[in-house]
């Protein structure tokens, strides 16, 4: 895959997920990513995950992120990844985070 991407977002999200998941996925990404991200995320997430990925990934990444999360996980993972990451990496973000993590 070759992505190159202008997004302009702005997203009031409320989700409630529950996902049992099981992925195998090997991905090759080539991404030129320019995001300027406005989130309300009120998640209440329930997430039992059994993920097995070989990424490769060459990231150029120009990210301004207002982020307000308020996430509630239960996380079961099992990762296996092999990364090769070349990140470029202009970050402007506002978090506030209420993460209540299991």
């Amino acid at each position: 895959m070759n992505l190159n991407l202008n997004l302009n977002l702005n997203l009031n999200l409320n989700l409630n997920l529950d996902l049992n998941l099981n992925l195998n996925l090997n991905l090759n990404l080539n991404l030129n990513l320019n995001l300027n991200l406005n989130l309300n995320l009120n998640m209440n997430l329930n997430l039992n995950m059994n993920l097995n990925l070989n990424l490769n990934l060459d990231l150029n990444l120009n990210l301004n992120l207002n982020l307000n999360l308020n996430l509630n996980l239960n996380l079961n993972l099992n990762l296996n990844l092999n990364l090769d990451l070349n990140l470029n990496l202009n970050l402007n973000l506002n978090l506030n985070l209420d993460l209540n993590l299991n």
